[in-house]
């Protein structure tokens, strides 16, 4: 039996990376892997995704919460000892394989451990969003990078932003996210309660992490100015994050009726498969998993021109792509809302071409790498 190490920065249900890490590790055989997770902090919900016979530790035990000068103290010190002592009980299992989930800390964490095998996955395109830029100095990420066996990049779009932006490790590689097409179907046929689809409206959908990169403080002045055309469609808008609280205040200073934060749901699907339109408003996608997730359900598509989104889309049939700005977001809804046969013509479409990657073939192309 093989023992697995998995690294990640945080487990919070919702996040793309997490989603990805729960759906891999839950399908890997009890019978041939023994696995942990190592994250920064303790999650009380671990249990809650992840298979009983999955173990996980973490590295900051008994930190300090406060603000102040002393509790910053202590916690400098006490985040180098629980480093330190991570670092010994994890040699003192014998791990096969270290996989660093996510770029940048996990990536240099796992990256100085006296383990054999070591993966890592990058899930950023670093061309539009390098966020790991300021940890490093100099090659000192390209260096990191080349002490793994390989590094698994989640579309082609992300390796190629590697190569643009750090260099060549010569140990890239592309693993396309695996994605649960049943799990998604099953789950998608719940009942929805609370709130009910809007007669004679369109509604459109969303899903992701309400942060910068989601687009969501653009798509939200689209949305007040296509008011103005039409009153005839309402958005739905599924997560939770940092910017929350700027869309509230946007929606109620504008009087946005037709749009509702719906906060996060540990059942997405049910809510999509209600929409007419899945709508992606990124800045950046390195994959665009919840594109992927409406594509199975039959929703037809309207999303900005993410490369990494776009990899695995095909215009003729998902949807619509429009350019990554305000003005083309407004005209791709427009189009939208003044032509109603354009999603029954993708609907259509989409029924007649229903191949997808399987999960079991993504996670057979990536058990390869242990």
């Amino acid at each position: 039996m093989k023992k697995l190490l998995f690294m990640n920065d945080s487990i919070v249900y919702g996040g793309g990376v997490e989603k990805v890490l729960i759906e891999l590790v839950n399908h890997l055989s009890i019978d041939e892997y023994d696995i942990s997770i190592l994250l920064p902090d303790e999650d009380k919900d671990f249990y809650k995704y992840f298979n009983n016979n999955i173990k996980y530790f973490i590295i900051n035990r008994r930190l300090l919460k406060s603000g102040s000068h002393f509790a910053k103290m202590y916690n400098k010190i006490a985040g180098k000892i629980n480093n330190q002592l991570c670092k010994l009980y994890i040699k003192s299992q014998r791990f096969d394989v270290a996989i660093a989930f996510k770029e940048g800390p996990c990536m240099q964490f796992i990256s100085k451990l006296p383990i054999t095998k070591k993966l890592a996955w990058i899930h950023s395109d670093y061309d539009v969003f390098h966020w790991t830029n300021d940890m490093f100095k100099d090659q000192e990420e390209l260096d990191c990078m080349k002490s793994f066996d390989k590094v698994v990049c989640v579309s082609e779009t992300v390796k190629k932003s590697i190569l643009n932006t750090v260099g060549n490790p010569k140990n890239l590689c592309v693993k396309y996210n695996p994605i649960n097409e049943q799990d998604i179907i099953r789950k998608s046929s719940e009942k929805v309660e609370g709130i009910t689809k809007p007669k004679d409206k369109l509604l459109f959908v969303t899903v992701g992490r309400l942060a910068e990169q989601k687009g969501y403080d653009r798509l939200l002045k689209v949305c007040h100015q296509l008011r103005e055309q039409s009153d005839l469609f309402e958005l739905w808008i599924i997560g939770e994050g940092e910017y929350e609280k700027l869309l509230k205040d946007f929606i109620k200073e504008n009087g946005l009726k037709n749009v509702k934060l719906l906060g996060l749901k540990y059942n997405p699907y049910k809510y999509i498969k209600m929409a007419d339109w899945f709508i992606c408003s990124s800045t950046s996608e390195s994959f665009g998993i919840a594109i992927q997730e409406a594509i199975i359900l039959g929703i037809p598509v309207i999303t900005t021109n993410c490369p990494g989104a776009c990899e695995l889309f095909d215009e003729k049939i998902h949807g619509i792509i429009v350019e990554n700005s305000e003005v083309d977001i407004f005209n791709g809804m427009s189009r939208i809302l003044s032509n109603l046969q354009l999603n029954k013509s993708y609907k259509k479409k989409m029924e007649e071409n229903t191949r997808f990657i399987s999960l079991e073939e993504r996670i057979d192309s990536i058990i390869e790498l242990f």
